[in-house]
């Protein structure tokens, strides 16, 4: 089972659309496509998930990537791949983060934020050469110094507002993917009666937190165990 299931393909549609932008000749046909995708996509993944099994029985979790991309052929279609790979899961649910700073011309900022395009898995890698030893995962910011997302999650901090706890993360019109795990937390924080505030939370406030925490659809939440400040301009 695949948490969430709809919200990936809901995200995977969103992705879609901001990758061919606004002019895009096909996006007319792909802006209302959850339906189209899930019946393209779903017999696919049941033929990866059925192999991995075989291959893999005694595997109780499974990592599923689902590749799109544009057919040769220039008429709008779509060719899909699926990987589906065992997934082991840390029992450390911490992680230790480097906080980048803003975009600079050694570290520039993501191209298409709003999508989980393949892109980002080649260009971030020049974010990850600067990570220090004993961090697992960089912050990026933007210019005011406020917290917008990992290099592969969401980030979240946590207030106390008169007695009260309430969440903060960047608002997808900052410029961070809305990821799926995001959207969850978000859910489930309106299900129980606490508040989370959509604005990047700014680094200069950061005594004002009481926890931090990343989440992506892979790992899940783990709780932010230290920050590390690598730009020299940071208050």
């Amino acid at each position: 089972m695949v948490i969430g299931l709809h919200k990936h393909i809901q995200r995977l549609k969103d992705s879609l659309l901001s990758i061919l932008g606004p002019d895009g000749k096909p996006r007319d046909q792909y802006a209302h496509c959850e339906r189209k995708l899930w019946k393209m996509l779903s017999p696919t993944m049941r033929v990866a998930a059925d192999s991995a099994m075989q291959h893999n029985p005694e595997c109780a979790h499974w990592m599923v990537c689902l590749h799109l991309s544009m057919a040769d052929d220039h008429k709008g279609r779509l060719r899909t791949t699926i990987y589906v790979q065992p997934l082991a899961l840390s029992m450390d649910r911490s992680v230790a983060v480097a906080i980048l700073g803003p975009p600079r011309a050694e570290m520039p900022a993501r191209s298409i934020p709003a999508a989980k395009g393949s892109q980002w898995a080649s260009d971030r890698m020049v974010h990850e050469r600067h990570l220090p030893e004993g961090t697992t995962e960089g912050i990026l910011c933007n210019s005011s110094n406020a917290l917008l997302e990992g290099l592969i999650t969401n980030v979240f901090v946590v207030r106390e507002v008169e007695g009260q706890f309430l969440l903060q993360t960047a608002h997808p019109s900052q410029g961070i993917l809305d990821g799926v795990c995001r959207r969850l937390i978000i859910q489930a924080c309106g299900e129980a009666g606490v508040k989370c505030l959509e604005d990047a939370p700014l680094w200069e406030q950061r005594h004002a937190w009481v926890q931090a925490f990343t989440c992506n659809s892979v790992a899940g939440v783990r709780m932010i165990s230290s920050m590390r400040q690598l730009h020299k301009h940071m208050a």
